[in-house]
């Protein structure tokens, strides 16, 4: 949370664009895919990661909105970025191979 507020701080516009943000008291909800993608980039700057490691390209505006793209070979790339749906649903099933969390039985179901 306090990276995100520092976020906030460096990027005023963020709130009045994303006032359901302004409440960084817990865990962030309602943010688009354009924000994750500026937050990263925001986050690879301050790092001081090399700008041809960014997953992420602003559109022709140099905006994170419609537009924008992904880098080329971005899961090859050492900046910030989201996890793709694979490595999202591998992190929530804990690295299970079974159909559930919890094994194969139905019991629990």
């Amino acid at each position: 949370m306090e990276q995100f507020r520092e976020f906030l701080a460096d990027n005023p516009d963020v709130v009045h664009a994303y006032p359901e943000v302004e409440d960084v008291s817990s865990a962030q909800t309602r943010v688009t895919w354009y924000l994750a993608a500026r937050y990263c980039n925001w986050r690879n700057e301050k790092e001081g990661i090399p700008r041809d490691q960014w997953c992420y390209q602003p559109n022709d505006d140099g905006q994170y909105a419609a537009g924008m793209s992904l880098s080329e070979d971005y899961l090859r790339l050492t900046g910030y970025r989201l996890p793709t749906e694979t490595e999202w649903e591998f992190c929530c099933r804990s690295a299970t191979t079974t159909p559930r969390f919890y094994g194969n039985s139905d019991r629990l179901l």
